[in-house]
């Protein structure tokens, strides 16, 4: 015990028991003697001892032992069997203080309270990376020279998986505890950025491993280490939540490890790391209510704002309600000390810089004989950053995950318009090709006789010109019926753009960012490199992207403007801009030719087509 522990009486303590005659269904009186055992304070325990009571002993069916660490004030419990009088309290913090009490349980309750000991501290660990290397796995060991690190994979539990989703406990499972005052940080970036080497020096620092030793740990496996992918794909295919419970920062750490934007295997992977954002932020098993700091990791070298990192950035930005998005911390790799050409990629992209951007060199933390300069701006990178986010208050995630479900809304609207724009070209089509087909034929139209002809849709169908029903079909009101079903879908197109304006709206009000439509350039690259290298499966990869850049050019015409009148306007032109689709094109009344048929009947009607389309481009 510490020389200025003490003996005080406890705030709950009542008149003793041995003053008064006790009555039959009165509680026992308190344990007697209750004391620290000598010398048995460890980094992480101590030992107590105590007497049974005086007074109602034989009532006595378990104890209770209150404990509290002196810096964070909250008072803890555990019970203990009635024939102990010694116990060991675990999972304790190194270097803190301690207050105890103890009382006597009976089917009645409990005793009043013992004396309180005041101050008992742990001893201060010596070194937690040994503790932690102690129990870990040596997994290989890389060389330079005479000098050598052992790489090892620290003690670790899976704790919860799910849905994509897997909560990992990190170090030895002795020093593993309820999460103490956790720092919460999600880690987010382009594939490629640095984010798992960032993440496997994070674990260093916070275990406090130091320039001398010869060896390191990694939580995450890249390169050959995880089945030889490259750059270009994610290490990380999931989200891992990693909890750090003993750190020198005495405090815990939970890091959320995402897969990153922007992998070269298409648009899909990136949609499924926002539904698994998602799901984090709605899970109640995963206790990922609050976040204290968005790490968005990005290459310092960044010169410029390239159309796949702007692509990238908006991917992030997409993820966070106004309050979250607040949060969104820039952490440069590679940094070399310098003013980072970074910075000025992220203003352009209307990320804020200011005190909040952190930069970073973890080149040496896996070298076997780094540098001391490097090693220093390693470490200091790191003291910087748990300086300045230590002290901010966790953000609630529950607004981002309300941002999140509007947009996969929003994506789905978006699919919707797009197969009613298809639906609705597939009948333009088909009354074009109608009034050629029947101009042709007329003198067979005004004989009413029976005859057969094709026309071309989605698929090719045949159709039947036939008087043998109770009336007679004129031409007009054979393509009246086309025109119907024209209508018919002009006006779902109209109801599901009202739709995907209110959504958009609802997105303006609660999104950290509104959407900037930044993947349309940034999918056009993607198709001209799949197209270049034809690897196999590639035209099915490029039909997919096709249709994934009609989407984004609907969802990004309807997002520049919110005049509902001026909304379907632009929206026809976006549409129309999309070179890949000649059907999307055809959507434009300019590319609808007029044939020379009878004033009434079809040609009017398709001129209501080219006047109407989209609320009218007269």
């Amino acid at each position: 015990m510490s020389d200025d522990s003490q003996f005080s009486q406890s705030p709950f303590s009542l008149e003793s028991y041995c003053d008064q005659e006790r009555h039959p269904f009165d509680p026992p009186s308190a344990p007697k003697n209750f004391h620290l055992v000598a010398k048995s304070e460890t980094t992480s325990t101590i030992s107590l001892t105590w007497n049974a009571p005086e007074i109602g002993v034989g009532s006595v069916t378990g104890y209770r032992i209150s404990f509290q660490e002196a810096a964070d004030g909250v008072w803890k419990q555990i019970e203990i069997a009635s024939n102990k009088t010694i116990h060991e309290l675990s999972n304790l913090i190194a270097g803190s203080k301690y207050n105890v009490y103890i009382q006597a349980q009976c089917k009645e309750g409990f005793s009043s309270p013992s004396t309180t000991i005041m101050g008992i501290q742990t001893l201060e660990r010596t070194r937690l990376a040994l503790d932690v290397k102690a129990t870990s796995t040596i997994k290989g060991r890389v060389t330079e020279g005479t000098a050598f690190l052992d790489m090892y994979e620290p003690e670790t539990e899976i704790t919860f998986e799910q849905n994509f989703i897997k909560k990992v406990a990190v170090g030895p499972k002795r020093l593993r505890r309820l999460p103490i005052d956790p720092i919460r940080l999600l880690m987010v970036g382009p594939t490629g950025s640095g984010k798992t080497t960032t993440l496997n020096s994070l674990i260093n620092y916070l275990f406090g491993v130091e320039i001398h030793d010869n060896f390191r740990f990694k939580i995450v496996w890249e390169g050959k280490e995880n089945n030889n992918q490259g750059q270009a794909h994610s290490q990380t295919s999931n989200i891992t939540i990693y909890t750090i419970f003993d750190t020198i920062l005495k405090r815990s750490v939970v890091i959320i490890d995402t897969p990153g934007f922007g992998d070269t295997r298409g648009l899909k992977y990136d949609s499924g790391t926002l539904n698994m954002i998602k799901k984090l932020f709605e899970g109640v098993d995963l206790d990922m209510s609050a976040l204290t700091a968005v790490c968005f990791i990005i290459k310092a070298s960044e010169t410029r704002l390239t159309a796949t990192l702007a692509y990238q950035i908006g991917r992030v930005s997409d993820l966070f309600g106004k309050d979250l998005g607040q949060r969104i911390t820039p952490l440069l790799t590679f940094s070399d000390g310098a003013r980072a050409p970074a910075i000025d990629a992220l203003k352009e992209a209307e990320i804020s810089v200011t005190e909040k951007i952190f930069m970073f060199n973890n080149s040496a933390f896996f070298t076997p004989a780094p540098m001391v300069a490097f090693w220093d701006l390693g470490v200091k990178c790191f003291e910087l950053f748990f300086s300045k986010i230590k002290t901010w208050i966790p953000i609630s995630t529950a607004g981002s995950a309300s941002v999140l479900r509007f947009r996969q809304k929003l994506e789905a609207i978006a699919q919707q318009l797009q197969r009613q724009i298809r639906n609705l070209i597939n009948e333009v089509n088909t009354m074009k090709q109608e009034t050629i087909i029947l101009n042709q034929i007329d003198s067979e139209v005004h004989a009413n006789q029976n005859f057969e002809y094709e026309v071309t849709e989605e698929i090719s169908e045949k159709r039947k010109y036939d008087d043998k029903t109770s009336e007679k079909i004129s031409k007009q009101e054979l393509l009246k019926r086309i025109e119907i079903k024209i209508s018919e879908n002009r006006k779902k197109v109209q109801e599901t753009l009202v739709e995907l304006n209110a959504t958009l709206e609802k997105l303006r009000k609660e999104a950290w960012r509104a959407s900037k439509c930044t993947n349309v350039e940034f999918i056009d690259q993607l198709i001209l490199a799949t197209e270049s290298e034809k690897k196999t499966g590639w035209q099915e990869y490029v039909k997919e992207l096709r249709t994934q850049k009609e989407i984004a050019v609907i969802i990004g015409a309807a997002a520049s403007v919110s005049d509902s009148e001026k909304l379907e306007r632009l929206l026809a032109d976006a549409v129309a801009s999309v070179s890949d689709s000649d059907k999307i094109e055809r959507l434009l009344a300019d590319s609808l030719p007029i044939y020379p048929v009878h004033e009434s009947g079809a040609l009017v009607q398709v001129k209501k087509v080219k006047n109407y389309l989209f609320g009218g481009r007269k």
